[in-house]
């Protein structure tokens, strides 16, 4: 796990008042800043992969205080939902670990592990049809697709878990992790249609030097609904 002191970030209930919603602000920026932190550290000798994580930091760092909630949506939000990611696994006793600069540079974003057996896999929050046709792709890790914006709140518009949680100091791991299986399930099944009825998929399809990709993409999801029970 992060070698900080801030590794694990314990979402509890506050109350709402200014002074909760800023010491909740301090746990989700810490938190992100460690896990930035631990990725520079075994990083890639990469300039682009170092200054690329290093600008990611800066915007957290020059935001110290949010204006409005909905400031956070301006800030990296793949950064963000994968510590809420790490968090949901320390609740179902998941042991996640972020990889090093290299393997991140594969498409490898965590290792999970429950003890028994572990999981390589990538994590992202892009569930448009461009970013499932980038992603969904034989020969890689599979990826684990965040719906991120759960919450409607009228007028056609939604937050995330991350806006939510600074709102109310409520983070549902269970609405999270029940989110991430169902819509991944969907996913799965999409893609096996793709393999065995040659299903239109984006500008193509899968066809069957997808089947590890698709054996390890069920593997995953039963591992999350595993720890999720």
């Amino acid at each position: 796990m992060l070698r900080t002191e801030t590794r694990n970030l314990e979402f509890v209930e506050y109350d709402v008042k200014e002074n909760s919603v800023q010491r909740r602000w301090n746990e989700i920026r810490n938190q992100v800043c460690s896990l930035i932190d631990y990725r520079l550290e075994y990083a890639s000798g990469e300039k682009w992969y170092r200054d690329y994580y290093i600008a990611d930091k800066q915007e957290f760092l020059d935001m110290p205080f949010l204006d409005n909630l909905s400031d956070i949506n301006c800030l990296p939000n793949g950064i963000i939902a994968e510590v809420f990611f790490m968090e949901s696994c320390r609740r179902m006793d998941l042991n996640c670990t972020p990889t090093t600069g290299e393997e991140d540079i594969w498409g490898v974003d965590f290792k999970i592990d429950n003890g028994i057996e572990a999981r390589f896999l990538d994590v992202s929050i892009n569930i448009s049809d461009k970013g499932l046709q980038k992603k969904n792709k034989a020969g890689t890790y599979p990826t684990i697709f965040i719906p991120w914006r759960p919450y409607s709140i009228g007028k056609g518009r939604e937050i995330s878990y991350a806006e939510q949680y600074l709102s109310t100091g409520v983070f549902s791991q269970k609405k999270f992790i029940s989110g991430i299986i169902s819509y991944n399930r969907n996913n799965l099944h999409a893609l096996e249609r793709s393999v065995w009825k040659d299903a239109k998929w984006g500008e193509g399809y899968m066809g069957l030097e997808g089947i590890l990709y698709i054996k390890d993409l069920k593997d995953t999801i039963d591992m999350l609904k595993g720890g999720y029970r």
